[in-house]
């Protein structure tokens, strides 16, 4: 199978404030597999047209970041501005957060807002599976605190178009099993979460979260047939910069849908945030992630967000400091930023942020 190849034209667009949603299905109603695509009737909102992500009939790619601390309670949230102003000036459009069960929703409320005010959209995860495997599928958790999480903040966000997407959990996984009960356990489950959004909100995109396609036959299997449900509008995948993404993308191509990078990883830090080699691989690393996002855009991949933006030394709400940093991390003065804004093509424009 070959990958599409192509390139999506720069916008000349106004930014666009939150509007006016058209006429979309009644609520309870699924959305059908022939019904139009979002992007024709949700003005305002991002949806898909076939394998390309479009916004009001224009098709993007978009750039970011994760930022998941962004609503953490410890994290203060004039420091959260600050760091939605410097992304922004840096060309970020796009930024994943976690919003969890514990967050605030008001919270969440003014962080759409803000992002509105600095042309930023928001990938928006509703839970996380790391290290909770197989046997949190359909347990307690999931069914008394997830479920009610998931309605009442889509019930309340589905008018926002700073939202680009839903995603239903972070990583789900079966842990060190890979047997086909597992896989067809998280199969369901991602298939109800996803379900659920769509009888609230059939506008918003909806994405699994999901690392990629494995590496066994059952679990390429299982990765094509969650992505390929009616509900799910894009494919997920996390890479490591030097890992081959291939199958990823054949597989999505295979289907007709457009994908994203969730999470790009690359060390540069050391366990306590001290540069490798002196700095000498931060270097490295700025050029090797130019390269690799501009391939992956050329490849058709629609979204690439970097793991992680590392603020540095934040004083938290108690009056105690924290470090945001990590081995991954890109802080403010990170090379990269360097770079894109010497490549005009880099990162492509959004028409959310056109002309700012």
């Amino acid at each position: 199978l070959e990958r599409r190849r192509r390139s999506v034209m720069p916008f000349v667009v106004q930014h666009q404030s939150p509007g006016a949603r058209a006429a979309q299905p009644a609520p309870g109603s699924a959305p059908h597999a022939d019904a139009p695509t979002f992007g024709e009737t949700c003005t305002g909102i991002a949806g898909r047209d076939g394998q390309q992500l479009v916004l009001d009939g224009q098709p993007f790619q978009f750039f970011g970041v994760n930022a998941p601390y962004l609503l953490d309670e410890e994290f203060p949230e004039a420091t959260a501005e600050t760091v939605l102003r410097d992304l922004a000036a840096r060309e970020v459009n796009t930024v994943r957060v976690w919003f969890f069960p514990r967050h605030d929703p008001d919270r969440l409320d003014r962080l759409l807002t803000m992002g509105d005010r600095y042309g930023i959209r928001f990938v928006v995860t509703l839970e996380d599976n790391v290290n909770k495997g197989r046997d949190w599928f359909f347990a307690d958790e999931d069914e008394k605190r997830y479920r009610p999480h998931l309605q009442r903040t889509v019930e309340r966000f589905k008018d926002r178009p700073e939202i680009l997407m839903w995603e239903v959990i972070n990583e789900p996984n079966c842990g060190d099993r890979f047997d086909d009960d597992c896989l067809k356990t998280m199969r369901d489950w991602i298939t109800m979460s996803s379900r659920m959004i769509k009888q609230i909100d059939a506008c918003h995109l909806v994405t699994t979260g999901m690392i990629g396609a494995g590496n066994y036959e059952s679990e390429w299997t299982n990765y094509r047939r969650v992505h390929k449900k009616d509900t799910i509008d894009v494919f997920s995948s996390h890479k490591r910069a030097d890992e081959d993404p291939s199958r990823d993308l054949d597989i999505a191509a295979d289907a007709g849908k457009p994908i994203f990078f969730g999470e790009v990883y690359y060390q540069a830090y050391d366990a306590g945030c001290s540069p490798l080699e002196g700095g000498g691989v931060v270097k490295q690393r700025a050029e090797a992630i130019k390269d690799h996002m501009r391939d992956a855009f050329e490849e058709g991949v629609d979204g690439y967000l970097l793991w992680d933006y590392a603020p540095g030394r934040v004083e938290l709400s108690d009056g105690s400091t924290r470090s945001y940093c990590g081995v991954f991390g890109y802080e403010s003065d990170d090379p990269l930023w360097g770079k894109l804004a010497a490549e005009p093509a880099l990162p492509p424009q959004v028409p959310w942020s056109a002309g700012r």
